[in-house]
């Protein structure tokens, strides 16, 4: 099941891509990369060292990084790891990611396990637990009876914008440049995806990025400038997810506290049976960038008075 998707789904990864509006040419898009995704020494120097930080207080994670390292390095890694290489692991790393193309990172996503980039190496992790809720469109219903803040929310748009909001100060395993060009091509060839909230002057408040896969939507990273924003975020992108039939939708619990997760309805769920449902979720979806056409009704639907009178 997992392979007819792929090749249903790799027809992109061979071609050019998406084409972008008239207005950004790809060379263009290239440099305007670079120049947001840019990292200052001292902002390695700070990544560099919230890894190391967040290594040494969870001590249980040294050993498990060192033996892959050193397996990477010096005996070599090839290939996923299997649900039987990580069940002996309590939480975090799982394997080392040697390959960053399209192909493996979803073919990785298809069998329950994330990317995450430790001192610069990209690492596959899976966790012994996830945080997770079914998408539901009644948490925008509910929402939207005490929308007033004049927040509007759009998906698919300002991708570069979004990701480098997330990146920044971001407590644990900061994103390096490296990642966020990985998941701004996933961006383009249709896998990954991203919601930005902004207030009534156009500012970007709020927002997300993460990768669909099959039936199941991870959300990598989120920041939140503004309160309620996220949520509202959150809840839009579940309306479309709930309207498309996917089946979980996943939030990576370093960007939040337990009661944050809670209290946007995050559950946890055991490593064993996410991945047996990561395997039998990858037939439908929405694959491919998801469309402004799809995208308006919902984002008009939280337009306040001064959002409508602002246009």
């Amino acid at each position: 099941m997992i392979r007819n998707y792929r090749i249903a789904q790799f027809g992109s990864l061979f071609s050019d891509g998406i084409e972008w509006a008239p207005s950004m040419t790809r060379a263009e898009r290239r440099k305007f990369r670079q120049r947001m995704f840019r990292e200052t020494l001292a902002q390695r120097i700070s990544r560099l060292a919230s890894d190391t930080r967040h290594l040494l207080v969870g001590g249980r994670d040294l050993p498990q990084t060192a033996d892959f390292f050193f397996r990477s390095t010096v005996v070599g890694h090839a290939g996923l790891p299997t649900l039987d290489d990580v069940r002996a692991v309590p939480d975090g790393i799982a394997g080392v990611i040697n390959d960053l193309s399209p192909e493996t990172i979803v073919e990785g996503y298809a069998s329950g396990f994330f990317p995450r980039w430790i001192l610069g190496q990209a690492t596959w992790w899976s966790p012994a637990l996830r945080h997770v809720r079914e998408p539901d469109a009644e948490r925008l219903a509910a929402l939207q009876q005490r929308a007033d803040a004049g927040f509007c929310v759009t998906l698919d748009r300002d991708f570069e914008d979004v990701a480098a909001a997330c990146a920044r100060g971001n407590p644990t395993f900061n994103l390096s440049p490296a990642a966020l060009h990985m998941f701004a091509r996933m961006h383009d060839l249709g896998f990954a995806h991203c919601f930005a909230v902004r207030d009534y002057t156009g500012k970007l408040v709020a927002g997300g990025f993460g990768v669909a896969s099959g039936r199941i939507y991870a959300t990598e990273r989120v920041f939140e400038n503004a309160p309620g924003a996220l949520a509202l975020g959150l809840a839009t992108l579940d309306a479309h997810l709930a309207d498309w039939l996917y089946r979980l939708h996943e939030m990576r619990s370093q960007d939040m506290s337990g009661e944050d997760a809670d209290r946007l309805g995050y559950r946890p769920m055991a490593r064993e049976p996410f991945v047996l449902l990561c395997a039998v979720s990858q037939n439908g979806g929405c694959p491919g960038r998801w469309s402004e056409a799809e995208n308006v009704p919902l984002a008009d639907a939280f337009r306040s008075d001064a959002v409508t009178n602002a246009a």
